[in-house]
C-alpha cells in the first residue's frame, strides 16, 4: 500500500516516492537499505552498523553486505548508499564513515511498510545493533571508556529502538542487553536519571522473559 502523506506536502511525497519506486527497481537491497535506516534515529548512522550486523538484516540485504572481508563489506555498504544519494534519498559522509536520512524520507519510507513488516523489521534492527555491541564485547573483554566515541553514536540508534519496541510491544534477549548497554552508557556520562529508567527497564524485560520461558503457555 502507498505510504499516507501525514504532515509533509503531497508534492514532497510523490517526489520521495518516484526516487524510492526508482531505487527498488533499481537495487533491491538498496531498497531494504532505506527501509531498515527508517527504523534508526535520522543522523549519523554508522557504516559499522551494517559490516557488523549483516548476518541479521536478512533478505536482499543480508545478502549483499555479508562477506568475511570486512573491507569488501564496508565497499558494499557505500555501493548501497551511493545509490540512495543519487536519488537525494540520504547522504553520506564518507570521511566520517557514517550517512544520514531526511525526516521526511524516513516518514514516507515508514509509512509505506505493511505492520507485520515493521514489526519484522524492528526485530532485525534490535538483533543487528546488538550484534555490534557484543562483538566489540568478544573482541575487547572488559571495554571501557576507549569505546565511549562508539557508544556516543549508537546511543541515538538504541534509544529510538527502545521507543519503537515498548510501543510494538516487542520483546527479546537483544533488547534487554540493549537497553543495559544503553543504560551503562548513559551511567558513565553522568546522566542517571535516563540511566537508571534504562536499567530498571532491562531488568523487568529480563524478568518477563524468564516468566514466559517457565511458563510458555501463559
Amino acid at each position: 500500500s502507498k505510504p499516507k502523506t501525514g504532515d509533509y506536502p503531497a508534492s514532497v511525497f510523490t517526489t520521495w516516492t518516484i526516487n524510492f519506486e526508482a531505487v527498488v527497481e533499481e537495487n533491491q537491497a538498496s531498497s531494504e537499505l532505506l527501509e531498515f535506516t527508517a527504523f534508526l534515529a535520522p543522523d549519523d548512522i554508522p557504516y559499522n552498523i551494517l559490516v557488523k550486523g549483516a548476518s541479521h538484516l536478512g533478505g536482499a540485504l543480508q545478502e549483499y553486505l555479508q562477506t568475511e572481508d570486512n573491507d569488501d563489506a564496508l565497499m558494499a555498504v557505500e555501493d548501497l548508499i551511493e545509490t540512495l544519494s543519487q536519488y537525494s534519498l540520504v547522504k553520506w559522509e564518507v570521511t566520517d564513515y557514517c550517512y544520514s536520512v531526511h525526516r521526511i524520507v524516513q516518514a514516507v519510507v515508514y509509512d509505506g511498510i505493511a505492520q507485520l513488516t515493521k514489526i519484522k523489521w524492528l526485530e532485525r534492527s534490535i538483533e543487528t545493533l546488538d550484534s555490534v555491541h557484543l562483538g566489540l564485547e568478544s573482541a575487547h573483554p572488559g571495554y571501557g571508556f576507549n569505546y565511549w566515541n562508539v557508544f556516543a553514536k549508537l546511543l541515538p540508534h538504541w534509544l529510538k529502538l527502545i521507543e519503537q519496541a515498548e510501543q510494538a510491544v516487542v520483546k527479546s534477549e537483544a533488547l534487554g542487553r540493549i537497553l543495559n548497554q544503553a543504560g551503562n552508557y548513559l551511567n558513565t556520562q553522568g546522566r542517571y536519571n535516563e540511566a537508571q529508567s534504562l536499567l530498571e527497564r532491562a531488568l523487568k524485560l529480563r524478568k518477563q522473559l524468564l516468566d514466559e520461558e517457565k511458563n510458555p503457555d501463559v
